[in-house]
């Protein structure tokens, strides 16, 4: 069974991250006549490593330029390239980022995964870089190999046409940076944020670390009416790929001088530790229009939860915080040790589910292993470096062909637990949260 297992976590870190050790050079993207093309100097990412590196490009806008669209370009592992600029300079060069240095960058857009758009606005919307700022790539990969990998990334930005924009946007950004989750245990943040000036919001992305649940941002009108505009569950999708809604119908959603926006962030903590901005974070990004400078709101109003849930308790429900629950009886000695009531912990890892049948859509484990292994116990997973990306009842096991989040009883007493037991506390933001 564990042949099965590593060769089933393999395949599953080629589907999601592309193939690990194939040959692999760098290709320069092909440029259009008037795009701009940036690109990173070669760096290493470290084998099982997560790094966010942060370069400082030689080129300076000369005069201002409008763009509705980038394109991104990474090498193996890469799981976001995106641009900001800033006033702030420094010598051209690429090195590990630090949270206080993107305090001096404005965001204009970014992307998951390689050869991905980073960004595409609505017809007639553009987002301006001023002349005189120096552009900036951040870059995020994740190496599950067993071996370093050198990579280079690319990122083309696509000048808009004259005449093609009529609206310039720039960045909301919702922020909690006093977040402080206890270990082993469901909480939650409240935000709140007053809209000072007649706007419209074109799109929004929610963003959490891996051990958010979900993220909600709402609008609520002066008479108290409020109005979702973004649901989504969390994870790692709202980590490395968060997705963005766009609003394009009567030019945005319009807001009013006294509207307020109101982002609800969760988050269940099943690590030892307490987790903390940058290791998790809550965060909203708009784009909004008439343009007025990037807009910061930080006012939380509501902590809930924080007090730990005990293993097995009624608190956590069927797919609460530890194990592969939902069976009342044991299982017997010829069945697999996932059964079709097994729901899987509260990432979904060790949930029952059968090729082709959508049983792990919306999951944080979103891959069913008998869409990619047929032959041996199937369930809910995903990829992972570390157990704690995994859930309570599992552990990240494979080799280093990839890594994937099996539950315990699939893993057996030899199961690897993975690089180590605790929440990456070096994990810098996300930039696609800005």
């Amino acid at each position: 069974m564990k042949l099965r297992l590593l060769a089933a976590t393999s395949l599953l870190t080629a589907l999601s991250c592309g193939p690990s050790n194939a040959p692999w050079s760098y290709r320069r993207p092909t440029v259009a006549s008037g795009d701009i093309l940036l690109e990173t100097p070669e760096f290493t990412v470290a084998a099982g490593a997560e790094i966010t590196m942060c370069t400082y490009t030689a080129m300076d806008a000369t005069s201002d330029v409008i763009t509705r669209e980038l394109r991104n370009y990474q090498g193996p592992g890469g799981h976001h390239v995106v641009l900001f600029y800033t006033t702030a300079r420094q010598t051209p060069g690429v090195h590990e980022c630090s949270e206080d240095e993107m305090s001096n960058w404005r965001f204009i857009g970014g992307g998951q995964e390689s050869q991905e758009s980073a960004l595409t606005l609505p017809p007639g919307i553009g987002i301006k870089i001023p002349a005189g700022a120096q552009l900036v790539l951040q870059s995020h990969y994740l190496n599950t190999t067993g071996s370093a990998q050198r990579v280079r990334d690319a990122l083309v930005i696509h000048r808009a046409a004259e005449g093609e924009v009529q609206n310039v946007v720039d960045s909301f950004n919702i922020y909690d940076p006093d977040l402080s989750i206890p270990p082993r245990s469901s909480y939650g943040r409240t935000l709140e944020c007053a809209v000072e000036q007649d706007m419209k919001i074109v799109s929004v992305l929610g963003h959490t670390h891996t051990m958010g649940e979900r993220v909600r941002l709402s609008i609520i009108n002066g008479a108290g009416a409020e109005r979702m505009i973004y649901n989504e569950a969390g994870g790692d999708r709202l980590q490395f790929s968060p997705p963005a809604y766009t609003f394009t119908e009567n030019g945005g959603i319009a807001l009013q001088r006294g509207d307020r926006f109101r982002l609800i962030c969760d988050w269940m903590n099943t690590s030892n530790n307490t987790l903390e901005p940058p290791a998790e974070m809550c965060a909203a990004l708009l784009y909004y229009y008439p343009a007025n400078g990037a807009l910061l709101c930080q006012n939380v109003v509501a902590t809930r939860g924080g007090a730990a849930v005990a293993d097995g308790g009624a608190e956590a429900g069927d797919a609460g915080p530890v194990g592969n629950r939902g069976c009342t009886t044991p299982a017997g000695p010829e069945e697999q040790c996932v059964r079709t009531c097994h729901r899987g912990n509260e990432r979904g890892v060790g949930r029952f589910c059968t090729a082709g049948g959508g049983q792990c859509g919306g999951l944080n484990a979103f891959v069913c292993t008998a869409d990619v292994d047929p032959g041996g116990p199937t369930f809910c997973t995903k990829p992972c470096t570390m157990d704690s990306q995994c859930g309570s009842g599992a552990v990240c096991t494979g080799d280093e062909r990839g890594r994937g989040c099996v539950p315990v009883e699939c893993a057996g007493p030899d199961g690897d637990a993975g690089v180590d037991g605790s929440v990456d506390a070096s994990a810098t933001m996300d930039a696609s949260a800005g």
